[in-house]
């Protein structure tokens, strides 16, 4: 037994204290809040779409405004070229246009 006793003595005994965590509730208008912000991000995001839409027909208006320029600058030298030009802008107006 004297054996066993020293074995005891030199491992020291370890103590774990497990806490479980109490059921908390859903802080008071934390609802209201969610509904506020999923709105808000809605809001932002509609206007975001909304922006890059007017930004992609500016563009394209842009881009048929130039070919009409150089459709005009070509006029002197290759007026069928520039026909087709002018052409080609009214096309891709009206497809434009057509996609609203």
């Amino acid at each position: 037994m004297a054996a066993a006793e020293g074995v005891f003595e030199s491992c020291p005994m370890t103590t774990m204290i497990v806490t479980v965590p109490d059921k908390t509730r859903m802080p008071y208008g934390a609802w209201l809040a969610a509904a506020a912000f999923s709105r808000l991000l809605q809001i932002i995001e509609s206007a975001r779409i909304a922006r890059q839409v007017r930004r992609e027909r500016l563009l394209r208006e842009a881009d048929c405004a130039s070919v009409r320029r150089y459709a005009q600058e070509m006029m002197e030298l290759d007026p069928r070229f520039a026909s087709d030009l002018f052409a080609a802008a009214d096309r891709s107006e009206r497809f434009e246009q057509s996609q609203r």
